[in-house]
């Protein structure tokens, strides 16, 4: 207590107590000695400025006094000689007049006194003054900023030709009135225009202003100006000298320094607040003894709270003050002993609740409640049994002794009939080691636990765990007891549901069902440790994108059942052809992507790399027997290398796709690193196939025509419909630029749809023009070919223009006739039954089967240009060329061949009996309107004689 009360002013409440009682005493002191010192300050004012003006009406009616006097001592000057001469000696008797000179009508002015004086002419009003017999008084500039007074008198009214008299008032006169000035005043005078006349110390231009605006107001007053550092007190009293000496009037000022005027207040002020001081001391002491004795025992119940809230109960507070406060403190101490026991309780509840539900790791879990739960209860072993985590009559049980906190684990038996009773006890079974105990109890049994406490929990009416507790002989257990070790057991029971729910749901997230590989989710995250690690190792990540080829045809020919398990087996088999640190993920579909890492800084990640995908596709290329079938998982494979080829997991894994890319396009079945370049490629390529969509939607695709020529006679026999694009910003892109992205992306089959509806269109306003007809050839992509709806889609396309299917051919590539070669014949025939010209396009450069190709319902095969370019000069590709044309005849078939660029190509292919021929010989491809020019221009086709050079004048 003596502590707390010497200490006492670390309390807020004791400091703010005496700051109240302090400032309640010293209070009404310091306002009443506040209004004493306004109040005796203004009085003094008031008296100076009484005085002041009093003195400026004294001083006021003396000057006028001494102003007439003046006059009279002015006209006592006399010269009778009236001459002036330089060294003439001082009038004497003169007092008040620094200079005087006699003004002559028509003489020089003659000096009487002083130096000569040079003053203004006078007024008609001012020489009406003087004859009265009276005094002038003017103003004339003089020295430090003030006005020198000038005396006037005429030296006889009666005969102004005499002349006048002019007097400069001297300082002495005027510094005489100060005599009549009490005490420390000093004295100013100030004539019309704020001109300073007289000043006993340093006028400031304050006071000018002052005055200026007191005069406007009133003939006598007061005011305050600033001089340097001092404020003057001021009086002033106006003298009206018009009707004396034709001056408007003279102020007169007195002025008194304020420091002089509150002298005693200052000096009061200087014995008041040492003994204001004195006082505030006293207060202060008295007050803090009071304070210190009636609030020391608060201080001590706070702290004592805050040690509660703390959670140390173990000081007791001891308050000897006999009244309401030690009262107080008796009930405090009472209350600190309950809840000491109590509280240990409760935060050893919160704090397993905390730990079990803020995890959803099942072994941190059962380690955390074994190891507190002697802070719940006094048990020397405590245990969980799990009946759901083992099979054939056993359970896993875990336990741990509350002296050493270690955690163990072992498979105890445990029958069915076992397992009943306790899910039949909802309250729990208490077993002495007096009766037969259950042989899962042999583990816990021993010294110092021998009888037991079991609380079966239960999860949806299925029991989840049971909870055991192991005492000594000498513990009794009560009801409280049992309650709180339910609730307990209730709270485990649920986080270890919770954390099975939660491993159940984290699987499902992050695992593929199918092959119960990490999924896309789990990638980033491994891929993100594997990164972190590197950039502390200074090591390498290699990212692996692996595409089954052709898994498509899997699935459409043999089921989606036998393509599930397929991916199976090629996840097994990537998961064998890695190491265990490795991440195989199932990416979607049939994508797989490889996390390789530790690729250490001494290794080549490329060889190694290169060497991981090597054995996965020598792996790959196997025969997987699925069902009835022998299926083989060949795969491309794009490699990507952290950090060479990106600093993120996204960007490894998009060029690592890249790659993969790239591998397809080399031919599958292999592997291929990602490039720059094939980046730049792959957004040159997305790029494109964005643009590809706003050309359709634009409408930004042209048709051009390029003419068949008969070989024979060199006249115009049809024509080739193309696809042009006009780019808005590259111009016209040819078809070979932007069909192999528009065949990938699926844009081919609107496209193409489009062109045949173009062409159709086309074809009925050449027929409404009455052109002569030709029929024109439109190029089917294979994926348009593939859809089994190609020959409705042609049929809808002549019935909206109600065309004849003899004016339209429909060419396709060997590719897609022998892709499929049943559904092919099927498609070609039914087109060729409508009555649609078909032909093959580009023969000689796929696979095709002669044998088919004697079934197919045909009418033309297309040479392509590749041959026909080097034929003149190329033996092989000479004879490749006329045994296309052999073939074709022999299978009945006409023949067209592509790029002929010379006459003499034409003049050799009209030799071996090539029909028609298409190229910049005739013409390269034009637009509708300039095709038109050549149908109108057709010439008779008995107009056999036609040259090749006619026909190029006539193009011309």
């Amino acid at each position: 207590m003596r502590n707390r009360e010497h200490n006492f002013f670390h309390s807020r409440l004791a400091r703010q107590t005496f700051a109240l009682f302090v400032f309640a005493a010293l209070l009404p002191v310091v306002f009443i000695a506040v209004l004493s010192f306004d109040h005796v300050s203004a009085q003094l004012r008031e008296q100076s400025y009484e005085q002041s003006r009093q003195a400026s009406k004294t001083i006021a009616m003396e000057l006028l006094l001494r102003l007439r006097q003046l006059g009279d001592e002015l006209v006592s000057v006399d010269d009778p000689a009236g001459d002036a001469h330089p060294d003439r000696p001082p009038v004497p008797g003169v007092l008040h007049f620094g200079a005087i000179t006699r003004m002559v009508p028509g003489k020089p002015p003659l000096a009487l006194l002083g130096p000569p004086i040079q003053p203004a002419p006078l007024t008609d009003r001012q020489n009406a003054h003087l004859s009265d017999g009276n005094s002038l008084l003017s103003l004339q500039p003089g020295e430090d900023g003030r006005s020198d007074i000038l005396l006037t008198r005429l030296v006889d009214p009666r005969n102004p030709a005499a002349g006048r008299l002019v007097g400069r008032i001297s300082a002495t006169a005027i510094s005489s009135l100060e005599n009549l000035l009490p005490g420390t005043y000093a004295l100013q005078l100030v004539g019309p225009g704020n001109r300073l006349l007289y000043a006993s110390d340093a006028m400031e231009p304050a006071l000018m202003n002052q005055l200026g605006r007191g005069m406007s107001t009133a003939i006598s007053g007061h005011f305050e100006w600033q001089a340097g550092d001092s404020r003057q007190l001021s009086g002033y009293w106006t003298l009206f000298t018009q009707a004396n000496f034709d001056l408007p009037y003279i102020v007169v000022v007195v002025s008194q320094d304020e420091s002089r005027v509150l002298a005693p207040v200052a000096a009061f002020r200087t014995r008041y607040f040492p003994g204001l001081l004195l006082l505030m001391l006293v207060v202060a002491l008295v007050s803090a003894n009071r304070i210190r004795r009636k609030l020391a025992p608060l201080i001590e119940l706070r702290d004592a709270t805050r040690r509660v809230a703390d959670g140390d109960f173990s000081g007791k507070i001891e308050i000897d003050s006999k009244d309401e406060l030690a009262e107080l403190g008796t009930a405090f101490n009472g209350m600190t002993d309950r809840l000491e026991a109590q509280f240990a309780s409760i935060t050893t509840m919160a704090e397993i609740d905390r730990l079990i539900l803020s995890s959803f790791d099942t072994r941190y879990i059962l380690a955390t409640v074994l190891s507190r739960a002697g802070d719940l209860t006094p048990c020397s072993i405590a245990a969980v049994l799990e009946p759901g985590k083992a099979s054939d009559g056993t359970a896993q049980l875990s336990w741990c002794h509350t002296a050493d906190s270690v955690t163990q684990e072992s498979s105890v038996p445990v029958s069915s009939r076992e397992l009943r009773e306790l899910g039949d006890t909802q309250n729990g079974i208490f077993i002495s080691c007096k009766r037969n105990r259950p042989q899962y109890l042999d583990q816990l049994h021993g010294d110092t636990a021998c009888q037991f406490l079991l609380l079966p929990t239960f999860v949806r009416r299925q029991l989840e765990a049971v909870i055991i507790f192991g005492y000594d002989a000498g513990f009794a257990i009560n009801e409280e007891t049992r309650a709180r070790l339910r609730r307990f057991a209730d709270h485990v029971a649920v986080a270890l549901s919770n954390a099975k729910w939660e491993e159940r749901l984290y699987h499902q997230a992050h695992y593929d069902t199918l092959t119960d590989l990490p999924n896309r989710a789990l990638l980033q995250d491994r891929l993100e440790q594997a990164m972190a690690r590197a950039r502390r190792n200074d090591s390498s990540v290699g990212v692996m994108f692996i595409d089954l080829d052709r898994f498509k045809l899997v699935n459409d020919s043999l089921g989606h059942t036998t393509g599930d398990r397929l991916l199976q087996k090629v996840s097994r088999l990537l998961t064998d052809s890695v190491r265990s640190v490795d991440t195989v993920v199932r990416f979607g579909g049939d994508e797989f992507v490889l996390v390789i890492p530790d690729i250490g800084a001494d290794a080549d990640p490329v060889s190694s790399l290169a060497a991981i995908a090597g054995d996965i596709l020598q792996r790959a290329r196997q025969d997987f027997q699925i069902g009835d079938h022998q299926v083989r998982a060949e795969a491309s494979i794009g490699i990507a290398v952290y950090p060479r080829d990106g600093l993120t997991p996204d960007e490894l894994v998009k060029h690592a796709d890249t790659a993969m890319y790239h591998a397809k396009d080399q031919g599958r079945s292999c592997y291929r690193f990602f490039a720059p370049e094939l980046n730049h490629a792959a957004t040159e390529r997305l790029n494109l196939e964005r643009e590809l969509r706003q050309a359709l939607e634009n409408g930004e695709f042209r048709i051009y025509y390029q003419p068949k020529v008969n070989c024979a006679d060199n006249t115009l026999s049809g024509a080739e419909a193309l696809v042009r694009w006009q780019h808005p910003i590259r111009g016209i892109v040819t078809p070979s630029e932007f069909i192999p992205t528009a065949e990938e992306t699926g844009l081919i089959k609107p496209l193409g749809d489009w062109v045949l509806r173009n062409v159709c269109e086309q074809i009925r306003a050449w027929q409404d023009a009455g052109l002569p007809p030709v029929r024109i050839a439109v190029n089917l992509s294979t994926r348009q070919f593939s859809d089994d709806d190609v020959g409705a889609g042609v049929t809808r396309a002549l019935a909206r223009y109600g065309l004849d299917a003899g004016v339209l051919e429909l060419e396709v590539t060997e590719t897609s006739v022998m892709k499929n070669t049943a559904s092919s014949i099927d498609k070609l025939h039914r087109l060729n039954r409508m009555g649609i010209h078909l032909s093959v396009d580009d023969f000689g450069t796929g696979y095709s089967s002669l044998n088919y190709l004697k079934s197919l319902p045909l009418h033309t095969l297309k040479v392509d240009r590749s041959f026909i370019v080097g034929m003149l000069q190329d033996k092989r590709a000479e004879a490749i060329v006329s045994t296309i044309i052999v073939l074709a005849h022999s299978l009945g078939l006409s023949v067209v061949a592509e790029g002929v660029e010379t006459e003499a190509q034409r003049i050799r292919l009209r030799e071996w009996g090539c029909n028609e021929y298409q190229g910049y010989l005739y013409s390269p491809p034009v637009p509708a309107s300039e095709f038109e020019r050549f149908l109108a221009e057709r010439p008779n086709p008995s107009d056999s004689g036609q040259t090749a050079e006619a026909a190029r004048v006539k193009q011309r």
